[in-house]
């Protein structure tokens, strides 16, 4: 139990971490993602050779659009939450199941 604590409070500081260090860099740098991008664009484009990494591109392009940003910490969150409680989930379901007595029945067959 406490285990599995950890590993969902891991996973909560970590997403807000992240939040706490996009929020810092927007607000020292007085940056936003659009001009952030357009600053670094044409860096981007010299080192990222799109035809060695046509699927990163194609991804990247996309997940950017749809969350305006290269990064956005409360997508992160949203999206890793479920999958990290139904891992929990699992876990908890498999090792309650593993703990059941067995039904007499199941047991008087089990020494035959």
């Amino acid at each position: 139990m406490d285990a599995a604590l950890t590993f969902l409070l891991g996973f909560v500081q970590a997403s807000a971490r992240a939040g706490t260090e996009v929020e810092t860099a927007r607000r020292e740098s007085g940056w936003d993602d659009e001009r952030w991008w357009a600053a670094n664009a044409p860096l981007l484009a010299r080192v990222l050779d799109e035809t060695a990494y046509p699927l990163a591109v194609r991804v990247g392009s996309a997940a950017g659009a749809a969350q305006n940003a290269a990064f956005d910490p409360d997508h992160a969150y949203e999206f890793g939450l479920e999958p990290v409680l139904d891992g929990l989930e699992m876990l908890v379901d498999s090792r309650v199941r593993s703990r059941r007595p067995r039904s007499r029945r199941a047991a008087t067959r089990s020494r035959d």
